[in-house]
């Protein structure tokens, strides 16, 4: 008989959980082209003459919008797998989903969030600088307009509407990236100010293994493991109305032998799970929990115009691109397969042969 999942339902939402997201950080979406396309690190420039744009390329291949929406697609369903066995059923918010199947994920387009005229939270600061270092660090779109400058009403607004149905008001879980734990944190220490009331929060930092066989047997034992924390949590509670010092000590300690239980380490599931007491009740919840999911062992796979398949170190949907058409590359250049990968080439390439759609990954 098949354990019973930890949670009930879980809601991943494209904003802050750790779906991927198939859009450009500068906000271009790919066009509908059947043309090759040459992705890779690249940094565009348009100091040309009539501002053409100049292509500085670090390493690149040749491929085609199908394969890289295959590979986005493999890698959506590669992060759901990791998240079905932490319930019983998922919620899923996102603009590009898997077409995976089963009944226990639903999928949704996500609500667009308008942040104007909203008012600033109690402990608005710290939050809002939350808020700013999450947006940078998970890559994230930060202002839906395409500037690289956080709009800090937009994702204030956007952590409001994901944040505030959590439990106990729902049984629903979210689910967010680590980069967002902080934010949900000073979300809840603010929600609790709001209201004129002090809310304790702790969080506990496992890891599991990040095969997927062991990953699977070794979440059901998470379930009995968390139940005994929310009660250990729930009596230390009761004793701080006694022992401030002593009620700590032993929620402290039930939270270190559940990370002693799940130890982290390289190249495992970082799974952040926290406990915050349930307002007007006796004892915790556990409203979010964060997961950090290792990237594919043997790197993204990316089918090469050549019919060779690549294993790329990063995202293909995330570099810069350049759509060519057949027959128009430059000397010395094959339209199809892996670029050399000399440290840095640069080219510049003839007025009209360029189909520049985005630029990526690059340091300035």
């Amino acid at each position: 008989m098949p354990q019973e999942a930890l949670f009930p339902r879980l809601f991943l939402h494209e904003d802050v959980s750790p779906v991927p997201l198939r859009k450009a950080k500068n906000g271009l979406d790919m066009p509908d082209s059947a043309l090759p396309v040459r992705i890779g690190d690249l940094r565009a420039t348009f100091d040309g003459p009539g501002l053409t744009p100049t292509i500085e390329w670090g390493d690149s291949w040749t491929t085609s919008k199908a394969a890289i929406e295959e590979s986005f697609r493999t890698e959506f369903a590669r992060v759901l797998e990791y998240a079905r066995p932490l319930a019983a059923r998922l919620r899923v918010a996102a603009r590009d989903t898997s077409d995976s199947s089963g009944t226990d994920v639903a999928f949704e387009q996500p609500r667009t969030v308008h942040g104007r005229g909203r008012a600033a939270r109690t402990g608005g600061h710290r939050l809002h600088r939350a808020v700013a270092d999450a947006v940078r660090a998970s890559g994230r779109q930060p202002s839906p307009f395409g500037s690289r400058v956080t709009d800090l009403e937009h994702w204030s607004a956007t952590v409001d509407e994901l944040f505030s149905p959590l439990p106990p008001a729902s049984a629903e879980v979210l689910a967010v990236t680590y980069d967002f734990l902080p934010v949900l944190t000073e979300w809840l220490r603010a929600d609790a100010m709001s209201s004129g009331a002090v809310r304790h929060l702790i969080r506990a930092d496992l890891g599991l293994p990040a095969e997927a066989y062991a990953y699977r047997e070794t979440v059901p034992r998470l379930r009995p493991a968390v139940r005994s924390t929310l009660s250990l949590l729930a009596r230390g509670r009761q004793e701080r109305r006694g022992d401030r010092m002593a009620g700590q000590r032993s929620m402290t300690q039930a939270v270190f032998a559940l990370q002693d239980a799940f130890p982290r380490g390289q190249g495992r599931v970082e799974l952040g799970i926290v406990f915050a007491e349930n307002p007007g009740a006796t004892g915790y919840v556990v409203p979010a929990v964060g997961l950090r999911i290792p990237a594919p062992r043997d790197g993204h796979a990316l089918r090469l115009t050549d019919g060779t398949v690549a294993r790329l170190s990063a995202p293909p949907w995330t570099m810069g691109s350049v759509w060519d058409p057949p027959g128009e590359e430059p000397d010395g250049e094959e339209p199809c397969g892996q670029q050399p990968q000399d440290e840095h080439h640069r080219e510049e390439r003839p007025r009209g042969r360029q189909r520049l759609r985005g630029w990526g990954r690059h340091s300035d």
